[in-house]
Parts: structure tokens; C-alpha cells; sequence
């Protein structure tokens, strides 16, 4: 069975307004424009505002776009570094040398140029830090990455993981 209604009595039109006629005055066209400008102010604040989202979100693709350029950089250069000839075991935590030599072969040794004296053989191309992880830290980082680590290591140890803030 269908849910009905049944109005009573008669309708009438007066009793449907939401206020009373005698207290709301009437429409003027100079409100009618205040109204639409309004309206026109509020849709360019609305407008405003999404650009400006927008522009956050597309200053971050960029960001993670050159941080991803920087990820595959760096793989480019470890790749080349544990396939460049080495005579020696690798152990992590030790420094090794990079050199090429004229014919275009590149070598690493854990001999320095300073090593060599003034009758270095071939070309010096950078000094880098074999990491447990199997990474590779540029000579001149280091200090950065181990006082990164030592922050970072602090940070682990304090209970339930206090504030960053306390650490830093």
C-alpha cells in the first residue's frame, strides 16, 4: 500500500510565506547588484584560491620530478662505480679512488692521489665511501651523511620517539 497524505482544510497561499510580508521591504535594484557583485567577488576568491592550490601542487610535481631526476643521476654514477675494475675486496665503510686510465678504462684503488705523489698514472676522478647499504658517498659529503646518520640515530633512540625538535 502506498504511503499517502491527506491535507485538511483549505490552502491558504498567505500562510505558506516563510516571513511576514509587512516586515520584509521591498527588493531594491541596488541590492540586486550588491548581491551580484558579490556573488562576482566571491566566484573570483573561489577562483583565487584554487590557482593557488593548484600552483602548491605543481611546485611539488616539480620538486618530486628533481628528486627523481637526482635518484636515477646518482644509480647512474653507483652503477658505473661498482662496475669500474677493482683489484680489492670492497668493504663497506672504506674509502676507494677513481681513476681512468688513457685507453678509457676506469679503475678504483684504495690508493689517494696523494698516494701516488706528483707521478699519479692516470686521471683522478673522484674519491668515494663504499656505505652498508652499498651506496656511494662522495669524499667531500661525508661529514653531511655520518652527521645525518648520528641525528638520525639519536632521534631512533629516544623513547617513543620524542619530539624532532628536543633532538635537533
Amino acid at each position: 500500500m502506498e504511503n499517502q497524505v491527506a491535507i485538511s482544510g483549505s490552502f491558504n497561499r498567505e500562510q505558506a510565506n516563510l516571513v511576514e510580508n509587512s516586515v520584509v521591504q521591498p527588493n531594491y535594484t541596488a541590492d540586486l547588484m550588491a548581491l551580484a557583485e558579490q556573488i562576482q567577488n566571491a566566484d573570483k576568491s573561489i577562483q583565487s584560491n584554487v590557482c593557488n592550490k593548484l600552483n602548491i601542487i605543481i611546485e611539488q610535481v616539480q620538486f618530486l620530478q628533481e628528486q627523481a631526476r637526482g635518484i636515477l643521476e646518482k644509480a647512474k654514477v653507483e652503477k658505473e662505480l661498482h662496475q669500474a675494475a677493482c683489484n680489492v675486496l670492497k668493504r663497506p665503510g672504506t674509502c676507494y679512488y677513481y681513476y681512468e686510465r688513457e685507453s678509457g678504462q676506469r679503475y678504483m684503488t684504495i690508493m689517494s692521489p696523494s698516494d701516488w705523489g706528483s707521478k699519479c698514472p692516470h686521471t683522478f676522478l673522484g674519491a668515494y665511501r663504499l656505505e652498508y647499504d652499498n651506496s656511494w658517498t662522495p669524499l667531500d659529503k661525508i661529514q653531511h651523511v655520518d652527521e645525518r646518520k648520528a641525528l638520525i640515530t639519536k632521534v631512533m633512540s629516544k623513547p617513543a620517539l620524542a619530539s624532532i625538535k628536543d633532538v635537533i
